[in-house]
């Protein structure tokens, strides 16, 4: 029997799954990583960490299956999480993690060029993106920028982990690096614009589509990972976009959203779709002759974190007691409102100094009115990606959800309620790792080509319908979110600019 593996580098842990070819998981483990948050609006992790992770998850996901032996595997990352390295892989600092926006400034830049590539980003690169960050070490690093022989996406660095090669995945590159997926080609003369005429001959020159075979791994990499054999790795990419795989609907007017630590939302189209506040068209990114449509969230899990964690002080338990008192409330009664743009803004405002805000706090409220007042904060803010997709001509008659909101019921319904539409969910399995093992069969052949490995090994959902009654009702609360946010922008900008 054909096993494949899925490998999923997140934010907070590394994952990974084993599955049979029809999609059936057998095996899963998680590792955590650490995250270093140096300073306010950067992030740093340590990638030699991310290997050990992947290699103590894959000799625990061995160790509950019969045999040793992985034909194939396909990985997923965080996107725009980059790795500055010598030829060897030797690393020349941290991973400069996606969530930080030091690159603010060379993100503004890239805007003014006005370059023809960047009508397939919005008009502009975000602060987090690969370009900005590769910018940034040039301007601010430029003894590390000279050294490195790669500036990298992590799934990059990762595969060269696994196989020794340096590879680009058509769909980071084409996201994050202003890849001309069209032409194939990078964007040379808009870099040499930003003062870095020599930034292509850092990426990975060899570019490959999502689900297309790279290389066997090493003999070393398959001792480190307890795997007898040497699979084959299938091309994967950026972790909530690749996920979309394994929802099986690879069609228009449907949304597919990653809720967890950041929010990610997703869709495609059979037509170039120019569009404001969100990111793209991405043209052959996930899949050839369809266009990527992307919007996001920078906040989202890790504020609700945050306020159990950092504001509360709650243990894990406590902070499940809080979130079951929270969806015992009555929405109506709620009078706290908050401003979920901890890290800024990516859609649709692309404002990386906005911050956020508590409002309307009085000596009667409790720690389960500023949670419910968290959770429905960021529903709102996925609203309004929603909106802007529909702003665009991208219908949402559905949604696919998964990540960690799937696993709390409050956030799932309170996100349903304030969309108003039926929202299909998968909470058994890890979308992300299931779709690098799409990625996986695919390269290998097992299904046939992407599209249709992906119809073969879809996950199963369930649906959650809205209550119309709190819909009409957050509807109000919606449209106060947005006038709180455009009253506070320029004192958050003053905040904002007081730290950079």
């Amino acid at each position: 029997m054909s096993l494949l593996m899925g490998i999923d580098l997140g934010t907070e842990s590394v994952r990974v799954a084993i599955y049979q070819v029809d999609g059936q998981e057998v095996a899963s483990a998680s590792v955590p990583i650490t995250t270093v948050v140096p300073d306010p609006g950067r992030a740093e992790q340590n990638p030699i960490e991310w290997w050990e992770a992947i290699c103590s998850a894959s000799k625990q996901c061995m160790s509950q299956l019969p045999t040793k032996e992985i034909a194939g595997i396909g990985l997923a990352t965080t996107a725009s999480t980059v790795v500055a390295c010598r030829e060897d892989g030797t690393l020349l600092r941290s991973a400069i993690l996606w969530m930080d926006t030091r690159a603010w400034k060379e993100s503004q830049d890239s805007a003014a060029q006005k370059h023809p590539i960047l009508r397939y980003s919005g008009g502009a690169d975000a602060a987090e993106w690969l370009v900005p960050k590769a910018l940034w070490i040039a301007r601010h690093e430029p003894e590390i920028y000279s050294n490195s022989a790669h500036i990298v996406e992590a799934i990059d660095f990762l595969v060269h982990k696994l196989t020794g090669e340096w590879v680009a995945s058509l769909m980071n590159a084409t996201c994050k690096a202003n890849y001309d997926s069209i032409n194939g080609t990078y964007a040379d003369d808009l870099y040499a614009a930003l003062g870095a005429p020599d930034l292509s001959s850092k990426f990975s020159n060899r570019v490959i589509p999502v689900g297309e075979a790279i290389a066997h791994i090493t003999a070393t990499a398959a001792e480190e990972m307890g795997i007898s054999n040497r699979p084959l790795v299938g091309q994967g990419g950026i972790d909530a976009h690749t996920a979309m795989l394994a929802s099986g609907n690879l069609s228009e007017d449907h949304i597919f959203m990653i809720g967890g630590t950041s929010n990610v939302l997703l869709a495609l189209t059979e037509k170039e779709t120019p569009a404001r506040g969100i990111w793209g068209p991405y043209p052959h990114a996930l899949v050839k002759d369809l266009w990527l449509l992307e919007g996001g969230q920078i906040s989202a899990g890790s504020i609700l974190r945050w306020v159990t964690r950092k504001l509360l002080n709650l243990s894990d338990d406590e902070s499940l007691k809080i979130a079951n008192v929270a969806a015992g409330l009555d929405p109506s009664s709620n009078s706290l409102l908050v401003l979920d743009y901890w890290m800024g803004n990516r859609s649709p405002y692309r404002d990386d100094q906005l911050r956020g805000a508590i409002l309307g706090l009085s000596l009667n409220h409790t720690p389960a009115d500023i949670y419910r007042a968290a959770v429905e904060s960021i529903s709102f803010g996925t609203r309004h990606v929603v909106e802007t997709f529909a702003a665009a001509g991208v219908g949402c008659k559905t949604m696919t959800l998964s990540g960690g909101i799937a696993r709390n019921k409050y956030w799932l319904k309170t996100n349903v309620d304030v969309l108003g539409i039926p929202v299909q969910f998968s909470e058994a399995t890890n979308m992300t790792t299931l779709a690098g093992a799409i990625c996986a069969a695919s390269a290998l052949g097992l299904h046939g080509d992407l599209t249709q490995a992906a119809k073969a090994m879809k996950v199963e959902t369930h649906t959650l319908e809205p209550d119309l009654a709190h819909t009409d009702y957050y509807a109000e609360r919606f449209a106060m979110y947005k006038e709180a946010t455009s009253a506070l922008t320029p004192t958050f900008h003053q905040l904002a600019g007081s730290t950079t």
